[in-house]
């Protein structure tokens, strides 16, 4: 639907409380009045954009994060690589997800409890790694959030002024195996917090 492509990306680009639905309607195209029509509130319609996204983000790791919760141990390093790389492209193909979340972190999360319930598959594998091997469930979920998306949240203030560009094949490379390497190290027990 048109509106919720327009209420994505000007949310992203502006933030919850920055954007109107009059703007909304306009950029999808229609009046300043659908999306108040169709949605009920402002409020109602940045609820469905965030579940929107994290039904996305979950039909995207769903297969290769359940692919890790069930790996026999000697398959974990390899399924957990193909896990975290699933995850960084899906950062770096919907950039909006990025954007939405990082504003809700920085306004306190006011926003965005329910949504995150639709997406778990990241800590549901986890934590089924984490029963069988004993390892800190929070420490592998800090390093799979914080250090996957540091390096994209950061990209223009960080990364890009030393030249490096987080969506050049090899430095997402290199990421996928950062996130890996350090992810492994709290499974094995050498890390974690």
């Amino acid at each position: 639907m048109r509106i919720l492509e327009a209420a994505e990306r000007l949310f992203a680009e502006r933030g919850y409380d920055r954007v109107t639905l009059a703007e909304i309607g306009a950029a999808a195209g229609l009046s300043r009045g659908a999306p108040g029509y169709l949605f009920g509130s402002k409020l109602e319609l940045y609820q469905e954009v965030l579940g929107v996204l994290f039904d996305a983000r979950e039909a995207v790791l769903r297969e290769p994060w359940s692919a890790l919760a069930t790996a026999r141990d000697d398959e974990v390093p390899e399924r957990l690589r193909a896990a975290v790389r699933a995850y960084l492209e899906f950062l770096h193909g919907r950039p909006t997800f990025l954007a939405i979340t990082e504003r809700e972190a920085l306004a306190g999360a006011p926003h965005i409890a329910g949504a995150t319930r639709r997406s778990t598959s990241i800590e549901d594998a986890l934590r089924t790694l984490s029963d069988r091997r004993g390892f800190r469930l929070s420490s592998a979920l800090v390093v799979v959030l914080s250090v996957g998306m540091f390096p994209l949240v950061h990209r223009d203030t960080v990364l890009l002024p030393r030249g490096i560009d987080p969506a050049d094949a090899e430095v997402l490379e290199r990421h996928t195996v950062l996130v890996t390497d350090l992810v492994l190290a709290v499974i094995e027990g050498r890390a974690g917090i």
